[in-house]
């Protein structure tokens, strides 16, 4: 399919997730479980897992 065709059909703007309103409004939580739940800040660190003996 031709880019030009792509655009003018809208086929190319399917291609993003479609957010819910609640997403929307509140853009730094996460879905999880059918909730919007805070979303982990980028500077924590993982949980540690112990090491396999």
């Amino acid at each position: 399919m031709k880019l030009g065709k792509a655009l003018a059909t809208g086929v190319a703007q399917e291609q993003q997730p479609r957010l819910t309103p609640e997403e929307v409004e509140h853009p730094d939580r996460e879905r999880v479980e059918g909730t919007l739940a805070p979303r982990a800040a980028a500077s924590e660190e993982p949980e540690e897992v112990p090491a396999a003996r």
